[in-house]
This record gives C-alpha cells, sequence and structure tokens, in this order.
C-alpha cells in the first residue's frame, strides 16, 4: 500500500491527515498495524449486543447497539484495486453502555468485535491487508488478536 494511500485513507476515517510513514518520529504517540483479515479468529460476541453494518459514501460504519441503543462505531474503507484497506480506531458514543459493574470488559469486547466485523467486511470487499493506526497504549491488544507492528507515527 502506497504512503500516499495511507494518508488518503487515513483523512477519509479520521478527517485529518497524519505525517508521512517515514517521517515517524521517536516520540511517536501511535502506532501503524496491519493484518490479513482472514487471518483474525472471530471473538466472541458482546453481551446483549447487535452488530449493524451501513454504506456512507466515502467510508463505511460498523455499529454495536446494546438493548438497542447505539453504544460504539468503527470507521472502514477497502480498495479492491490496491488490496487494501484501512479502519478507524474505535468511537465509544455517549451513554451509560460501559459505566456499571464490568464495563470495561463489556468495553473490550465490544471494541474486538467492532474490529473484527470491519475487518471482515473490509476482507469481502477486496482487502487481503488491512491497517489502522492506534494510540500506543493500544497495540498491545491488537498484537495479541494477530496484528503486526509495521511503524510508530505521530498523528497531528
Amino acid at each position: 500500500m502506497s504512503s500516499e494511500y495511507w494518508k488518503q485513507a487515513w483523512a477519509v476515517l479520521n478527517g485529518s491527515q497524519p505525517e508521512d510513514i517515514a517521517e515517524a518520529s521517536a516520540d511517536a504517540s501511535h502506532v501503524l498495524l496491519k493484518v490479513s483479515p482472514q487471518d483474525l479468529a472471530e471473538p466472541a460476541p458482546a453481551s446483549n449486543a447487535v452488530v449493524t453494518h451501513a454504506p456512507m459514501g466515502d467510508y463505511d460504519v460498523v455499529e454495536v447497539a446494546i438493548f438497542d441503543q447505539p453504544a460504539a462505531r468503527i470507521r472502514w474503507v477497502a480498495d479492491a484495486d490496491e488490496s487494501a484497506g484501512m479502519i478507524s480506531s474505535v468511537k465509544a458514543l455517549p451513554g451509560k453502555h460501559f459505566d456499571a459493574g464490568e464495563a470495561q470488559q463489556q468495553l473490550d469486547a465490544v471494541v474486538r468485535q467492532l474490529r473484527f466485523a470491519a475487518a471482515d467486511e473490509a476482507w469481502n470487499a477486496g482487502a487481503d491487508e488491512l491497517f489502522t493506526v492506534v494510540k500506543a497504549s493500544e497495540k498491545d491488544a491488537l498484537v495479541e488478536d494477530g496484528w503486526e507492528v509495521v511503524a510508530e507515527v505521530t498523528v497531528s
């Protein structure tokens, strides 16, 4: 995947362009990861959660609702010509879905479910390789799920 494609995909999903991968600094705050979507194992579904998919024009959305209330979503794009795709970070939506009891476990399950669903949809749209940029603090969870670190980057 070209550096220019990566920058354009990130801008569509997140509203701003990061620096070029090759210009990543030693003080990187984010990590670029990649995975072959068909290598991901489907996680256990979050309890009481329903996954929906919706095309939105330049990108697509996968959303999880808990008890019929939208709780979190993720955006993704795929380019069959590049055989590549990109997913955004997971955005928790306003509400009290992750406030009580086992909230962190529920949020972690939703995040894994959304990433898998977006990767699966991107693979079905022609992406043999999928990329994402996450905060450095989120890297270990993705590596544990099978993602590979490509580079450390600074996103401005």
